[in-house]
Formats: C-alpha cells, structure tokens, sequence
C-alpha cells in the first residue's frame, strides 16, 4: 500500500516500523500489509490470506504470539502455544500447561488474568489444559499434533428470560462473550471459586440454589429450568429428582446408559460437582454420580464415621435403583468412602470391578504399623493451632451442618471434621482390583498402602498438587485409566501415569522421598492455607 497519507510507523518502536514502512524517492511511504492477494488477468484483485500469523478476530488483526507471550507471563502457567481456528468463525484456541507446584487454574481464572494484560478482542474463548505441549524432534511445538479444540455452540440466543438471565452470570463468571444453550458450566472453565461467584449473583437476584444443583443440571437451558422452577415455586419442586430427602449430598452427573455406573465420592469440604471434569472424561453410556458430605450445603448433621457415612451413601443409591456392581472413585477422603462401600457392597455379593483413590491420605496408625512415624502436620503450608484456635475449632465442630457459617468457614469446619474422621478410621484390606493416583503434596510412604490393598492394584505418581488432581489436565489423564480398566485393556508395557516402571508400590517405602511434600487430606476447600490441629497426630478430639 504505497501513499502519501500513511502513518509514519509505530509509536517508540523503530525496529517494527522499518520491517514494514518504506520511505519512496518521491516522497510517498509504502506499507507492506502482510496480507496475501493476487492479480488476475481482468485486474481483479484477490486477497489469499495473510502472509504471517497474524488473524483477524471479531474484526481486530491479533497476532497469536503476542497472547502466547502474556499466558506465559501468568505465574500458573508453565508454557503455552495459542493457535487459530477457522472451524465456524475464526477463534483463538490456546493450548497452556499449568505449573503443577501451583494450584490448578481454571479456564476461568485464565482468561480473567489475562483480562487484565490484553484488550476483549484478543483473549481466547477457548481455551484447552495439557500436561505437555507435543514436540518435534527439534524441540518446536507441534502444533499438528495438538488435540482438536473442542466445538463450541452456535445456539446462543437465550430462549426465554430466564436463560437471558443465566447466560449474563455465566458470561461475567466464566470471562465468555456468548455461551450457547446446550453448553456445559463446567467444560466451559467453571471451578469451586466460579461456582461460588454464581451462587452469590443468584442470591442478588433472590434465587437461593446450590453447587448440587449445577452439578445436577449443568448445560444453560438446564440450569435455566431450575432457577425457573425456583423462581416460581417451592423448592421442593427442585433438586435431586424428587429424593427430597437427599438432596445436598447426592449429584447426578450423567443419566443414562447401559454400562458399569460409576460412583464418585468428594472428601473433606469438597463439593460432588468437582467430579464433572472427570465425568465428561469418562467412555459414553456410564453413569456418573457424586456424593458430597450431609451438611455442607443444605443442614443436615454430618456423619462422624467413614462406616457411618459409607451406609448412608448406600442406602441413597438403594433408594435410586442402583443395585448391583459399580465403579467407585473417590478423592481425598472420599477414597475412604469408597473403599468401605467396596466391602459393602461385596457383602451383598455385588462385585467390584475397579476402585480409584485419588491421593487419599491414610489414617496414621498404619504409618506407625509400617515402623514410621507420624507427621505432626499433614496439610500443604499448615501451621500447628495454638490452644485458643484448638478450642475454637472444636466449638465450631459442633455446629458442623446446622448452624449457617460462612462459606469459608463451612469449609474449614468440615476440613477439620474430616480430619478427625480419618485418624478414627480403620479401614480393612481389600483384595480386588484398584487405582491408586497420588500427587507431589503426598508424603504418606507409599508402603504403607500394601496393608490397605492387598490385591493387583496400580500406583500412579501425578507431578500436582492435592487439589489439582480432579481438574484438567491431570484428571483427563486419571479418566484415560479408568477407560482402559473399564474396556478390559491389558497394557502390560505401560507404565503407570506420570513415573517410571519402578515407581511402582511393589518397591519399600523410602522415608527421605517424604521430607518435602504435605497432602491436604480434606476436599477441595483451600486445604492450603488452614491450619492443622497438632493433636491430631497423637489421635482425635475425644
């Protein structure tokens, strides 16, 4: 584009201005555009595309390694590549490995930070969590190999008020400029932290629900029904499919199907919804359910034993017709949970075909069984309570599910009651099949799972953090397990996830690997920053 009307280059950037402005002997400037065209023989000119990365988007010329540069700028993130995608319209996708010593981020959290960096026009809508971005052999990202980016929808216009009202709060929580109708909360980007931000804009609008039920009905127009219902009616009209009585503590994930069903149960404080991401991993035709503790979200008195609590579960899934054989997978305490439903149900004579614990911490007396001794403090960056918080704490157990704490003391109070729980517990070999995923934040020694699973079992060594665990990436990577147990796979030159053959349980437990990592025994209720009881090594409040 040669003129005499052109700008003379970019603002305090010399280097950038003489790679595309030429100065003409008469005085005109010359613009070289990077766009791509050609000539025909009529003089109509074609354009063919740009001749560099850059795309438009929404009307704006993005250049992908300039979003690239500001994901890597993010403390959570570990690497990133961002690429375009001409699917439908032409969408930015970025591809980012976390920084497993950090939490896990959201996509959410994600394309809030980068709110802050770049303009609307240049933060992807899509954005996809990897362990690892694929390489050449040359050390270059290979962006064919790159996983597909999920579609997104093209039904966005809102059905009626109450999906207009729904798809305002979802686009501010989740960073998004159109979410469609039959889209997912959660495959969207949603977490706890989102879920929470939702909860309380519904509040605004006097429409009082829970993350179970979002977890329940998680697509737009699903969700939209609900706070119709809620809006108009009693409550009892809502919830979880007409078990009154259960709601709050079961969350079906995925109806349906014909296949092994399986069951998943949250720990300490940790809401049922979290399995999502783990449920939309998972072979079609399985249904998924989730289990969170009674009490966290609708009163109810929690239950003061793992026996206790495993029965109660129980009897739900009598209640909603789920008899016979299951896959049971819980995290954290929830793993807990699930090993004495196994026994359970093998007392009935159901079979069992695979348990999956996600870095569930053992209670102490089988470190001591083992001839080791018991950390006094087992939480990532905990610090041991002075005698006054101890109390305080033990004061506030007893309000656990009743009284109306606030959200992030609800939290504590149900962290601190699963603590307890677990060093009750005693829990009973089991010889069947199991999975067995722990984190960088385990520093149980990995011997002392041979006096809990005594059958063929997996150990798998996960480079996240507790809490990480059951989101993406890393839960996408637990979900391919789980896929290839449930389709009779036999892989015997694999090695576990994420370490090497002879990281496998079959070796001692190694005293020294332990000194640095602190699991968080609890759920997904920011175990990082709370405070253990000092007692709890020597055992529980009695």
């Amino acid at each position: 584009m040669t003129s005499r009307h052109l700008a003379l280059g970019y603002w305090g950037d010399p280097d950038a201005t003489d790679a595309v402005f030429e100065r003409q002997p008469d005085g005109r400037r010359t613009f070289l555009s990077g766009d791509r065209g050609r000539v025909d023989a009529d003089g109509t000119l074609t354009l063919q595309g740009r001749g560099d990365d850059v795309v438009k988007v929404r009307g704006y010329l993005v250049a992908p390694i300039e979003v690239e540069s500001a994901l890597r700028g993010l403390d959570v993130v570990d690497d990133a590549v961002v690429v375009p995608d001409h699917d439908q319209t032409t969408r930015l996708v970025g591809y980012v490995v976390p920084d497993p010593t950090c939490a896990a981020p959201s996509s959410a959290q994600l394309r809030t930070a980068l709110r802050e960096r770049l303009p609307e026009w240049m933060v992807p809508q899509t954005l996809v969590l990897l362990p690892e971005l694929p390489r050449t052999e040359r050390g270059k990202v290979d962006r064919a190999a790159l996983p597909a980016a999920p579609a997104r929808s093209t039904d966005t216009v809102p059905a009626d008020q109450w999906e207009a009202l729904v798809s305002r709060h979802w686009r501010a929580v989740l960073g998004l400029t159109e979410v469609g109708r039959a889209e997912d909360f959660f495959a969207l980007g949603g977490d706890s932290l989102a879920v929470e931000e939702l909860l309380v804009r519904l509040a605004d609008e006097q429409i009082i629900l829970t993350g179970a039920d979002l977890g329940a009905a998680p697509t737009l127009s699903g969700f939209a029904a609900v706070v119709r219902r809620r809006a108009r009616a009693s409550s009892t009209e809502i919830g979880d499919r007409g078990h009154r009585s259960h709601r709050g503590i079961v969350v079906p994930l995925r109806e349906g199907g014909e296949r092994l069903p399986v069951h998943c149960f949250a720990g300490a404080g940790g809401p049922a919804y979290l399995f999502s991401e783990l449920a939309q991993q998972l072979a079609p035709g399985h249904p998924v359910t989730a289990f969170q503790q009674r009490g966290l979200e609708r009163r109810g008195i929690p239950d003061w034993s793992v026996t206790a609590a495993a029965r109660r579960y129980l009897r739900i899934l009598d209640e909603r017709g789920h008899h016979g054989p299951a896959v049971l997978v819980g995290h954290s305490l929830g793993g807990l949970f699930a090993l004495e439903v196994a026994h359970l149900l093998r007392a009935r004579g159901h079979q069992v075909p695979l348990l999956v614990m996600l870095d569930t911490v053992l209670p102490g007396h089988l470190a001591r069984a083992a001839g080791d001794e018991v950390p006094r403090i087992r939480i990532p960056g905990a610090v041991g309570q002075t005698r006054g918080e101890l109390w305080r704490t033990r004061l506030r157990l007893l309000g656990a599910g009743w009284y109306p704490f606030a959200s992030a003391t609800r939290d504590d109070v149900f962290f601190q009651h699963g603590l307890r729980i677990t060093e009750r517990h005693r829990p009973q070999p089991w010889d069947g099949p199991a999975e067995v995923f722990l984190t960088a934040e385990n520093i149980d020694g990995r011997d002392w799972w041979q006096q809990v699973l005594t059958g063929a079992r997996g150990m798998h060594e996960l480079p996240c953090t507790h809490l990480a665990v059951i989101k993406q990436p890393w839960i996408g990577q637990v979900a391919d397990r789980i896929n290839a147990v449930l389709h009779g796979l036999d892989a015997p030159t694999s090695a576990p996830v994420g370490v090497p053959r002879e990281d496998r349980l079959g070796r001692p437990g190694r005293a020294g690997d332990r000194r640095h990592r602190r699991p968080g025994p609890g759920g997904a209720a920011g175990a990082s920053r709370r405070r253990a009881d000092q007692h709890l090594a020597a055992g529980p409040d009695r």
